[in-house]
């Protein structure tokens, strides 16, 4: 093994001071690239993919159970028949970073209220509730606020 490493060693010794204190710096800045590119950026991507299968799993969860208690509560033949229009709808918008203030109307709808919302996060909640859960948007009202939210109003049904 000497006999391998002798040449190296060699070459080291005839290197200045200065130059041994570049390489080395060179040699340290290497390994820690390597180790961010090949440890820590996996890492984190991991984790990061770990937690969005969480939240997934978690309104997935919610939505099964809201689903579960429908149908207990609507089992027999002259069980009332709820909706959990609300429920889903606070799930869902969970899911994009929404907050919602909710309120069922007569005719079994849902009026639906976010403030401060990002564009990307309504648009993708309203395609999400229309393309997942079979509920449109009956009428949407949308303002932009001055520092590019958006204050959002609208109603909710199930789509015909």
């Amino acid at each position: 093994m000497s006999r391998l490493l002798a040449p190296v060693w060699q070459w080291w010794d005839g290197r200045t001071l200065r130059e041994r204190r570049m390489l080395t710096g060179m040699l340290v800045i290497l390994g820690l690239t390597a180790a961010w590119l090949l440890v820590v950026q996996p890492a984190l991507a991991w984790s990061e993919a770990a937690a969005d299968r969480r939240v997934q799993a978690r309104s997935d969860r919610e939505i099964v159970r809201a689903a579960a208690a429908r149908l207990r509560v609507n089992a027999g033949p002259d069980a009332p028949r709820i909706t959990d229009l609300g429920a889903v709808a606070q799930v869902s918008a969970a899911t994009f970073g929404l907050t919602l203030d909710t309120s069922m109307d007569a005719a079994g709808g849902l009026g639906f209220r976010a403030s401060k919302a990002s564009t990307a996060s309504v648009f993708a909640w309203l395609q999400d509730m229309k393309t997942r859960h079979g509920i449109e948007a009956t009428t949407l009202s949308i303002v932009e606020n001055a520092d590019a939210t958006l204050e959002v109003e609208g109603g909710l049904a199930a789509a015909r």
